[in-house]
Formats: structure tokens, sequence, C-alpha cells
């Protein structure tokens, strides 16, 4: 019988609580090789990622910039994600983007916040024009 993502996902959940972690990560990685399905692995990571952000208590944030972010850079944008989103354990994933001149941009499943030069660009326009 195979079990869906969602199973494994609430599976491992629960182990973690009761027992070390790593060694509950380490034996499960090898359930899952043994079974033929250690390719399921990232989809049962992002089951338990997003049923943790649906109670509310993380969100992951993707950010966008041109280069790689330097380490004060990274801590300057964390600082402000977690401005914007109180209360939340904040995650972020640094992703390229060659379409962001400057600045960084936030993407969320259901949030954005653009600090880009190109958004500035735009809302300084718009105001000239009203």
């Amino acid at each position: 019988m195979r079990l869906s993502v969602e199973q494994y996902a609430e599976a491992l959940t629960e182990l973690s609580q009761k027992a070390d972690v790593r060694q509950v990560l380490a034996n499960f990685h090898a359930f899952l090789k043994r079974r033929g399905e250690e390719g399921r692995l990232p989809a049962i990571l992002q089951a338990i990622q997003a049923k943790e952000e649906e109670q509310g208590n993380t969100m992951t944030l993707t950010v966008f910039t041109r280069h790689d972010a330097s380490g004060e850079t990274k801590s300057n944008i964390q600082k402000k994600a977690e401005s914007l989103f109180p209360g939340k354990k904040i995650t972020l994933e640094y992703k390229k983007d060659e379409s962001v001149i400057g600045g960084f941009r936030l993407q969320g499943k259901e949030n954005a916040y653009d600090a880009t030069i190109a958004n500035t660009l735009k809302n300084i326009s718009q105001s000239l024009k009203s």
C-alpha cells in the first residue's frame, strides 16, 4: 500500500515530536529509500511546511534580488520581513531575478512586498501624474 504525501507528512511530524528529530529523519529517509520512494521526500517536507504555515506559526517568503545578498543585507531583509509580519517565524528563500534592478521583492503565498527600484520609480511617476 502506497501512502500519500500528506500521510507521510503527518507521520513524520508526529514522530519528530516524540523522539530525536535527527534520528527520526535519518530513519525516515532510510525507510523511504527502502520503499523506492526517496524522491517523494521534498514533497513531504513541503507538506509539513505548508501545514505549519496554515497553523499560523511560520511564514516562508521568497526574496528576489538581482545578485546574491550579503550577510548584512540578508539580516536587514529578515528584520524588514519580521516587522511586516509580527508574531510569525519567518523563513526566507533567496532567488535571483534579472528583472530586479536594485532592492528586493518579497513574495509569499498570499503576500507580497516590493522594495525594488523599479517599483519606487513607478510610484514616483504615478504621484507626479496625479
